[in-house]
């Protein structure tokens, strides 16, 4: 299927003038700082300009009829909250929490060609190609070779839902195989199941999937691997 990317983006909100700009100052469109984490050290925030925010929510907004986002995806879902995550595990008695470590600035322009290539969406214009990156993903440092897809930008939680797809669908299928639940709330992924010992392989198996569909840069956070009791589902 073939997806033109731009070509429905309306000239006031998409100006071919701004295209140019991308182009030239590709780190000049985003407001970079720092905000500290509940935990411990700082998370960084890269705001766009309020152009590349309207930018970036057309183009989501039309993506987001052509492209799959995989059931197990409970975050920025609409219709979807955290309590839905919570309700696929409610009834087991063994829980497993992951997490993913950096997550939203570990997936790469790369990843996202990989995803559309997987669904067999074909870019429409490839001369569009190359703006794809400076549209979704910048540099937090002005001389850094690394792209990063911003915490703050509003088409970052849908992309980051998007790339994933591949992974929750292998993950889905291996589960439900070994009838143990999964579900995905953005970095945070649960394992769940009522069969006891079942859930302590999950982990090096994520860790292999990991590596096999994102060549390590998508890592496990193995400081925030739990094995908990039922009690501490909520709801």
């Amino acid at each position: 299927m073939k997806l033109s990317v731009l070509s429905h983006v309306s000239p006031e909100v998409f100006p071919v003038e701004f295209s140019h700009y991308l182009a030239k100052r590709p780190s000049g469109h985003y407001k970079v700082y720092k905000i500290p984490k509940r935990t411990f050290g700082f998370r960084v925030i890269a705001q766009p300009t309020p152009e590349l925010k309207r930018i970036q929510r057309a183009i989501v907004e039309q993506m987001k009829s052509h492209v799959q986002i995989h059931s197990s995806a409970k975050a920025y879902v609409n219709g979807i909250n955290i309590k839905e995550n919570a309700r696929v595990h409610v009834s087991s008695n063994y829980l497993l929490k992951l997490d993913l470590e950096n997550f939203f600035n570990s997936l790469t322009p790369s990843m996202f060609l990989k995803a559309l290539n997987y669904q067999e969406i074909e870019l429409f214009h490839k001369d569009i190609e190359p703006l794809i990156e400076l549209l979704f993903w910048n540099r937090t440092k002005k001389k850094s070779p690394n792209l990063v897809l911003s915490v703050g930008a509003p088409s970052s939680p849908f992309l980051s839902n998007f790339i994933m797809y591949e992974f929750d669908k292998i993950i889905t299928n291996y589960c439900t195989k070994l009838n143990i639940n999964y579900s995905r709330y953005a970095d945070d992924l649960t394992f769940s199941t009522s069969e006891k010992n079942l859930l302590f392989t999950i982990p090096k198996y994520i860790e292999n999937i990991l590596l096999d569909l994102f060549d390590g840069k998508i890592k496990l956070n193995q400081s925030k691997s739990f094995f908990l009791p039922r009690h501490t589902i909520a709801m």
